[in-house]
């Protein structure tokens, strides 16, 4: 009979130790499963971050190429301003030039004269 107790114990603890051992690998699979989880988390954190980063650096390039492009349309209409007033100027030149020409042309005598402004 204390026989049949001490084999139906250890069968029990046999039994209880397989059930151990079980429980301990499901809870090594869990650890392994939450530790892969965390790490892919701290990935998916440094991926956000490096975005926010990204985004902070186009904003920047962005406000940059903005004012670039304005201070090339300032450029442009002064630029604009500077060739009208030069074509004004060689106009005026122009015909201040054909009339002294033609002042000299049709009075030599009075070439030596100053040129009679309008």
């Amino acid at each position: 009979m204390k026989l049949q107790k001490e084999k139906a114990s250890s069968q029990h603890l046999e039994t209880l130790n397989e059930e151990l051992g079980g429980d301990l690998e499901q809870w090594f699979n869990i650890i392994h499963t939450l530790r892969a989880h965390r790490a892919t988390q701290q990935d998916q954190l440094q991926q956000e971050a490096a975005l926010q980063e990204l985004r902070k650096l186009l904003t920047t390039k962005r406000e940059a190429l903005q004012q670039e492009q304005e201070a090339k349309a300032l450029a442009a209409q002064e630029n604009e301003r500077l060739r009208q007033e030069g074509d004004r100027d060689k106009s005026s030149a122009f015909h201040t030039i054909k009339e002294e020409e033609e002042y000299t042309i049709t009075d030599p005598q009075k070439s030596q004269d100053p040129i009679p402004k309008n």
